[in-house]
């Protein structure tokens, strides 16, 4: 397995709330670090956000998107790392990750955003005729001998 990490950081961190930015959108592409859509198979994939309230007393809700399908309607934000399993369908066919945040309600930052894909090589089709070829030989083989 080969392991690719994309990671989103803006300089400087992005205050999210109803008084300025409210929502804020932006793009992981695991492409840039070598995977190969044609090539590779997804194995698994995970998002982290770092998020901060900001310490005031309101309550802060965000809603998290990828490629525009809902992940969280409506997510309290504290401080620190917030985890989620990202489908492999979201990143499989072009190696990119749209996530979109909305400030749903109080203020709080936007840090960073990292995502991890774990994915192995497809064999070629040669190596899986071989493999096919030595399996049904092992199959001959073994009804030769029951005779």
């Amino acid at each position: 397995p080969v392991t690719f990490v994309d990671v989103f950081d803006p300089a400087p961190d992005i205050k999210m709330c109803g008084c300025s930015i409210q929502s804020f959108s932006f793009e992981h592409n695991i492409r840039d670090n070598g995977f190969d859509t044609w090539s590779m198979f997804i194995l698994n994939a995970s998002l982290v956000l770092t998020l901060e309230d900001d310490i005031d007393v309101s309550s802060e809700k965000v809603r998290i998107k990828f490629d525009d399908v809902i992940q969280q309607d409506s997510m309290e934000v504290d401080a620190g790392p917030y985890s989620f399993i990202v489908q492999s369908a979201f990143l499989q066919t072009d190696g990119k990750l749209k996530v979109s945040l909305r400030a749903k309600s109080g203020d709080f930052w936007f840090r960073k955003s990292e995502l991890t894909v774990n994915a192995e090589a497809i064999p070629e089709p040669t190596t899986v005729a071989m493999l096919g070829l030595g399996l049904l030989g092992l199959g001959i083989a073994s009804r030769r001998k029951k005779k």
